[in-house]
């Protein structure tokens, strides 16, 4: 019976901020700290788009906030300071903190955020991880799933934005000459990608089902209406993969972008390579990944 009153009386995220902003009043913190805190507790609840109970607030759910649009870019469409983002940071800090010392939760999910010089550290899979979505993809019988681990695999392999991968048509996959031409890059400009021969395999063995279809699109990766599958149709999918491997992250396309550019650093330590292969225009953009650790790295060098 007390389990049971527990979980009923389980404090809701709007009623812990309403009480949260009672305790700073309380302690006659500004109004300018107050809003401010308010706001970036706003963003949590709206990236989080339902209102939980605190106690189900998870860190990894915290990691994915800090690296998402909400939290990186500011309402005007530009980057958000890293100024900014440490005010984010020092928002949630003090919220969970304060959450553990009244009793509203006993774990605090916070206490995992990482952050060098204003940087998030990026969110990417593990080598066990990244064996549990291929594994469930290859043991799902089907061209859907055989689909998504070959769009699975090119980014892991190359490193292509989400867009990138789906704008690639049949007739832009060079196998003989190893290469992947993109025609909806970020900059707009066409670029190229290296096929490795490990890609290269995965690709020899889809075309074969892909040519099989009868459809006038172009498009390498179809839906199941034999038309380009969309992005947000494609990161739907890798979610419902996600939780049929029992990965916790919240695995997104992005996220495998982040992976392939830890392996990469990890086997070259070469950071003009990743930023050439990231396709970034600016190396301060790269640099936040010589900030993982050496340990971590070696594990993720495990996936390629």
């Amino acid at each position: 019976m007390g389990e049971k009153n527990r979980k009923e009386n389980a404090m809701t995220l709007q009623n812990a901020m309403t009480e949260f902003k009672q305790h700073m009043l309380a302690q006659s913190r500004s109004q300018k700290s107050i809003s401010s805190y308010e706001r970036e507790l706003h963003r949590l609840q709206k990236f989080l788009q339902e209102d939980i109970p605190v106690e189900k607030i998870l860190a990894n759910q915290l990691d994915n906030f800090l690296n998402s649009d909400l939290c990186q870019v500011s309402c005007n469409g530009g980057k958000r300071k890293s100024g900014s983002i440490a005010n984010t940071i020092a928002a949630l800090n003090s919220f969970f903190r304060w959450l553990v010392n009244t009793g509203s939760i006993t774990q605090n999910p916070a206490n995992s955020i990482r952050m060098i010089k204003g940087r998030i550290l990026p969110v990417y899979l593990s080598t066990e991880e990244v064996k549990s979505l291929l594994k469930v993809m290859k043991e799902t019988r089907g061209w859907q799933a055989e689909r998504d681990f070959t769009a699975f695999s090119v980014i892991l392999h190359t490193g292509v934005r989400l867009s990138e991968l789906m704008g690639i048509d049949i007739a832009d996959i060079d196998l003989v000459g190893n290469k992947i031409q993109l025609k909806r890059t970020k900059g707009g400009q066409p670029a190229v990608k290296h096929i490795n021969s490990k890609l290269k395999k995965i690709l020899h063995n889809f075309f074969s089902q892909r040519l099989a279809v009868e459809s006038n699109c172009p498009a390498l990766f179809l839906s199941q209406w034999n038309r380009r599958l969309s992005d947000r149709q494609y990161a739907m999918r890798l979610e419902m993969w996600a939780g049929k491997a029992g990965v916790a992250k919240n695995v997104t396309p992005h996220v495998l972008r982040h992976t392939f550019a830890t392996n990469l650093y990890a086997r070259t330590k070469n950071l003009l390579a990743v930023q050439k292969a990231l396709g970034h225009q600016y190396i301060t953009t790269t640099q936040i990944y010589t900030h993982i650790p050496d340990e971590e790295l070696q594990e993720a060098l495990e996936t390629l």
